[in-house]
């Protein structure tokens, strides 16, 4: 079956790998990172949250106008991740 012909088939879209793990918990947070950098034209404020769990892996990111709103916003996904 070619790539085009999974797609295609509804039940082939309902099917998982069994190795798929979530790694939305707060248990598999890898990194945390906050940066903030200035040049001529402003200031540049980027955040992201890491995960793996097993070969499951995935970032989140950030963007903020200042460093207050981007620590607020880290911290609520924190807060939101499944406590496991």
């Amino acid at each position: 079956m070619n790539a085009l012909a999974v797609f295609q088939d509804k039940e082939a879209h309902t099917k998982l790998p069994s190795v798929l793990k979530d790694p939305f918990k707060i248990s598999k947070v890898t990194d945390i990172s906050m940066l903030y950098w200035k040049n001529g034209s402003g200031e540049t404020f980027h955040g992201r949250v890491e995960f793996r769990n097993g070969n499951t892996a995935g970032i989140q990111k950030f963007d903020a106008e200042n460093f207050e709103d981007m620590f607020l916003q880290i911290k609520a996904f924190i807060e939101s991740l499944d406590k496991t």
